[in-house]
Protein backbone atom coordinates (compact mmCIF):
# COMPACT_ATOMS: atom_id res chain seq x y z
CA UNK A 1 0.00 0.00 0.00
CA UNK A 2 1.56 3.43 -1.25
CA UNK A 3 2.40 5.93 2.25
CA UNK A 4 -0.15 8.49 1.37
CA UNK A 5 -2.86 6.16 1.49
CA UNK A 6 -2.24 5.14 4.97
CA UNK A 7 -1.46 8.65 6.02
CA UNK A 8 -5.29 9.60 4.83
CA UNK A 9 -6.67 6.35 6.78
CA UNK A 10 -5.07 7.70 9.67
CA UNK A 11 -6.55 11.25 9.31
CA UNK A 12 -9.76 9.55 8.77
CA UNK A 13 -9.37 7.99 11.74
CA UNK A 14 -8.01 10.58 14.26
CA UNK A 15 -10.95 12.72 12.73
CA UNK A 16 -13.75 10.48 13.34
CA UNK A 17 -12.05 10.11 16.60
CA UNK A 18 -11.94 13.83 17.64
CA UNK A 19 -16.21 14.22 16.09
CA UNK A 20 -17.41 11.20 18.18
CA UNK A 21 -15.43 12.89 21.41
CA UNK A 22 -17.21 16.12 20.64
CA UNK A 23 -20.79 14.76 20.47
CA UNK A 24 -20.14 12.64 23.41
CA UNK A 25 -18.91 15.78 25.05
CA UNK A 26 -21.88 18.01 24.37
CA UNK A 27 -24.18 15.15 24.91
CA UNK A 28 -22.94 15.09 28.88
CA UNK A 29 -22.98 18.88 29.32
CA UNK A 30 -26.63 19.93 31.07
CA UNK A 31 -28.59 21.82 27.75
CA UNK A 32 -29.32 25.56 28.34
CA UNK A 33 -32.55 26.38 29.68
CA UNK A 34 -34.84 29.52 28.23
CA UNK A 35 -36.19 32.28 29.67
CA UNK A 36 -39.48 32.37 30.71
CA UNK A 37 -42.05 30.03 31.77
CA UNK A 38 -44.43 27.56 29.71
CA UNK A 39 -47.86 28.89 29.12
CA UNK A 40 -50.85 26.90 30.52
CA UNK A 41 -52.17 24.53 27.67
CA UNK A 42 -55.30 22.75 28.28
CA UNK A 43 -54.82 19.01 26.79
CA UNK A 44 -58.13 18.42 23.69
CA UNK A 45 -59.37 14.76 24.98
CA UNK A 46 -58.54 13.61 21.44
CA UNK A 47 -54.62 14.24 21.91
CA UNK A 48 -52.20 11.97 20.80
CA UNK A 49 -49.02 11.77 22.32
CA UNK A 50 -45.87 12.22 20.58
CA UNK A 51 -42.65 14.26 21.85
CA UNK A 52 -41.12 17.46 20.03
CA UNK A 53 -38.30 17.94 22.33
CA UNK A 54 -36.86 16.88 25.01
CA UNK A 55 -34.67 19.77 26.16
CA UNK A 56 -35.43 23.75 25.63
CA UNK A 57 -32.43 23.66 23.23
CA UNK A 58 -34.16 21.60 20.65
CA UNK A 59 -36.51 23.86 20.12
CA UNK A 60 -36.08 27.07 17.67
CA UNK A 61 -35.12 30.85 18.73
CA UNK A 62 -36.98 31.19 21.84
CA UNK A 63 -39.29 29.04 22.07
CA UNK A 64 -39.43 26.43 25.53
CA UNK A 65 -39.49 22.52 25.55
CA UNK A 66 -42.85 22.14 28.03
CA UNK A 67 -45.02 19.14 29.21
CA UNK A 68 -47.97 18.61 27.80
CA UNK A 69 -50.32 15.62 28.35
CA UNK A 70 -47.62 12.81 28.31
CA UNK A 71 -45.78 13.84 26.17
CA UNK A 72 -43.06 17.63 25.60
CA UNK A 73 -43.36 20.03 22.50
CA UNK A 74 -42.02 23.87 21.49
CA UNK A 75 -44.10 26.77 22.87
CA UNK A 76 -43.17 30.62 22.61
CA UNK A 77 -42.73 31.29 26.57
CA UNK A 78 -45.16 32.72 28.44
CA UNK A 79 -44.81 36.08 31.32
CA UNK A 80 -42.21 35.40 34.12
Amino acid sequence: MKPWILLLLAGLLILSTQLATAKTTKQLRPPKVKPGECPKIKIPPDYFCFQDCVWDSDCDGNKKCCPVGCARHCFPPGPL
